[in-house]
């Protein structure tokens, strides 16, 4: 418990700066650049038209649902959950990165508890901050959209576009946590973090222009995609289990390293 406390409150200030600068670009689009795209609807559609198909594919552009609420919505959901899995990286790199980085991993374990209680108290206290998160943002997306005096398209599918960031997050949490038990060494946590979402965006990008339908499973920023909720009301069922499945096996995997693996001094 002393471990779970005391990394939530190192984590503190990093996830309200975080989850305050989510919201705050969430609004600028809804408040700022919604509205004002949707005052030049026609000249908008004139330079949209100009661009490369590929190129609207690649940065997840649906120019016929964009000038709706919910649309747009779906596309600041692509960048928010970029900046999410960013947010989760870094978080699952400062708990189980910075013993190792500073070579302190066996003073740590010199404390009157179990690895596993360790490893436990670690993974519950980036859970948190990631619940955290989510009811921060939870309250902004519901807010604005009542605001707006927006209808969903479908039961529930308000619901989707704030569990997506959400659920993003704890899958990148997971593969960041393989990444900082696994790896001799992180050397910043910033430049891991930024590498881990734009290599998923980048992947996700190529998987939307191949349009290859096997090629979805491995791209994580598309597991829970508000595009395929827009067209059918709820998540890609398929991808879902596909997370869940990374995520309790990555984390297992996560557990078991951290309990049975020597400790790492030099």
């Amino acid at each position: 418990m002393n471990i779970y406390k005391f990394e939530m409150k190192r984590l503190l200030g990093s996830i309200l700066t975080w989850s305050i600068t989510i919201a705050v670009m969430l609004l600028f689009l809804m408040k700022g650049f919604y509205p004002a795209m949707m005052e030049s609807r026609e000249a908008v559609e004139k330079i949209f038209a100009n661009f490369p198909p590929e190129m609207l594919i690649a940065f997840g552009m649906d120019v016929e649902r964009m000038f709706s609420y919910e649309g747009f919505l779906s596309f600041s959901n692509i960048y928010i959950g970029l900046l999410s899995a960013m947010m989760a990286v870094s978080i699952a790199l400062q708990i189980f990165a910075r013993e190792k980085r500073d070579k302190c991993t066996d003073f740590l374990f010199t404390r009157p508890v179990t690895r596993s209680q360790v490893f436990v108290a670690k993974f519950l206290a980036g859970i948190t901050c990631l619940l955290t998160f989510a009811v921060l943002y939870g309250a902004t997306v519901f807010w604005d959209f009542n605001a707006q005096n927006a209808t969903p398209l479908y039961e529930n599918s308000l619901m989707y576009y704030i569990l997506s960031p959400f659920l993003t997050m704890l899958v990148f949490f997971v593969f960041a946590t393989l990444y900082a038990l696994f790896s001799k060494r992180v050397r910043t946590i910033a430049g891991t973090a930024t590498a881990f979402a734009f290599g998923a965006f980048v992947l996700s990008g190529l998987v939307d222009l191949l349009e290859k339908d096997f090629l979805k499973y491995v791209a994580p920023l598309d597991y829970f995609q508000t595009g395929y909720v827009l067209e059918h009301g709820h998540f890609d069922s398929s991808l879902v289990l596909t997370a869940a499945v990374v995520c309790v096996l990555g984390s297992a995997v996560s557990f078991w390293w951290y309990h049975s693996h020597d400790v790492q001094v030099a």
